[in-house]
């Protein structure tokens, strides 16, 4: 038996070279004179009052191992979409092997991180990434490969000066791999040490947001997946606090210190002469119940990742789950709680949604809001929950299409009319837009803990969960 019987090729680089012209390679694959399409026969004798040339064994061996005959696998053999050759990620090949969902021949639009773009072939170079599909690289070389990557940026990047400040920020807002798992990963590093260049020249208050969001900060400070008291008691029983770890060390390590500072940077002391606290143990405990409720995303295409795990996600900003975050107030430091400037929600401007300034996140493809829980039965096929679809020729439907170029995040730069169901409506959760869905982000605002006049209600997928008392 030939050593490539039963190979599988891409012949589609060989139609556009082949000296016979492209209808003849194409008509047997197109099931000409009753031909199944599928294989080829070496060695041909050809049939001359058809003019069809002899195929001898020496054709295949000059131009089957070609650049334009591709091999793909063997007959028979199951292989992931992912992982064909690229001049056969089509949709008609998709379609055809049942590789997307009915109905998603379009494929699905998912959200990217800040500053991904796809991959780039001709760039000589690349790193190799870390999954539970095939190893091609040695342990030591990945773990490695994020030291290669950031020594080649510094040294070869036209912003130095950025770079520089970059540095000295990761020597505050510091990772320790080693509480970390992942030491042979690249991506997720690189992609937490672009928050500070980023920001290298912006606002401080900026980076510690995104760096908190960050799922390898949480990993690292013991703050992922930390659970309020109220969650532990209401399903285990038990008594438990909030991990502390992060409510100090984002204090004493990445703002404000350990005493408390003049404005010319000396330290501030007591009649006595003793430095003045920045802050108690009391304080620790109230902030944090603030980190509670924080979890890594779902998994998703194009990112580096171990496996195909729900929550491997370890480069995404972090979600918040609502059922697990703290509901009580936090004190502050100034003997105040923690969002006493901002506005009370039942102030917000009516509709919003349609105000200046108002807040659009992409959300792709899947209606699922990301900033807000939707109620259990949402998901049940029976009750048909719809989601807002815009009208065309609205302000806003024309501003988040903005022409088909889908932008990530969209603020309104004025106010807008509303155009049919937003009339009819007090605010937006989730829209739909041509293709794509978009979540409006609500700016933050005060829910109050205690009501004058409070009414007392109870949430119809919350029957275990007791009532509540709301703003009448």
């Amino acid at each position: 038996v030939h050593p490539d019987h039963l190979n599988v090729y891409d012949f589609s680089g060989w139609v556009s070279v082949h000296n016979g012209g492209a209808y003849n390679i194409q008509k047997w694959a197109e099931g000409f004179d009753g031909h199944e399409g599928w294989y080829l026969m070496y060695p041909y004798v050809g049939v001359s009052e058809r003019n069809v040339p002899q195929h001898p064994m020496s054709r295949w061996y000059n131009n089957g191992n070609g650049d334009n005959i591709v091999y793909v696998a063997r007959l028979g053999d199951s292989l992931p979409y992912r992982d064909l050759i690229d001049g056969l990620k089509t949709d008609a090949v998709a379609n055809y092997f049942g590789a997307l969902a009915p109905g998603s021949a379009q494929g699905l639009i998912i959200c990217g991180s800040h500053g991904e773009v796809a991959n780039d072939p001709s760039l000589l170079e690349g790193f190799d990434l870390h999954s539970d599909e095939q190893s091609t690289t040695g342990s030591d070389e990945m773990d490695n490969q994020k030291h290669v990557v950031w020594t080649e940026v510094n040294l070869k990047s036209n912003d130095q000066l950025r770079q520089r400040v970059a540095w000295a920020l990761s020597q505050i807002l510091t990772l320790v791999p080693g509480n970390i798992n992942g030491a042979e990963r690249t991506e997720m590093y690189t992609y937490y040490y672009d928050i500070l260049v980023r920001h290298a020249f912006g606002n401080y208050r900026d980076i510690l947001g995104e760096v908190s969001f960050s799922p390898l900060m949480a990993e690292h400070l013991s703050y992922l997946k930390s659970k309020s008291h109220s969650y532990v008691f209401s399903n285990s029983n038990m008594v438990s606090r909030a991990d502390e770890n992060y409510a100090r060390e984002v204090m004493q390590l990445f703002s404000i210190g350990l005493v408390k500072l003049n404005k010319d940077g000396t330290i501030q002391v007591d009649v006595n002469g003793v430095p003045l606290q920045a802050y108690t143990n009391e304080d620790i405990e109230s902030f944090a119940r603030a980190w509670t409720g924080f979890d890594r995303t779902a998994a998703r295409g194009n990112i580096e990742q171990i496996s195909r795990g729900s929550t491997d996600n370890r480069l995404d900003p972090m979600q918040v789950v609502p059922d697990w975050r703290d509901p009580f107030p936090k004190s502050n430091l100034d003997g105040g709680f923690i969002g006493d400037k901002y506005e009370l929600c039942v102030d917000v401007n009516y509709k919003s949604f349609l105000k200046k300034g108002a807040h659009y996140r992409l959300l792709g493809g899947s209606s699922s809001p990301e900033m807000t829980k939707d109620p259990s039965y949402f998901s049940d096929p029976a009750n048909s929950v719809l989601r807002a679809e815009l009208d065309p020729t609205s302000a806003l439907y024309l501003r988040l299409y903005n022409g088909g170029d889908y932008e990530l995040d969209v603020l309104l730069e004025n106010d807008m009319t509303c155009t049919g169901i937003e009339c009819n409506v007090d605010t937006l959760r989730v829209v739909k837009v041509g293709n794509v869905y978009y979540e409006f982000v609500e700016k933050p605002c005060i829910q109050l803990a205690f009501y004058r006049d409070a009414k007392r209600i109870q949430g119809r997928d919350n029957r275990n969960q007791g009532q509540m008392c709301v703003n009448p």
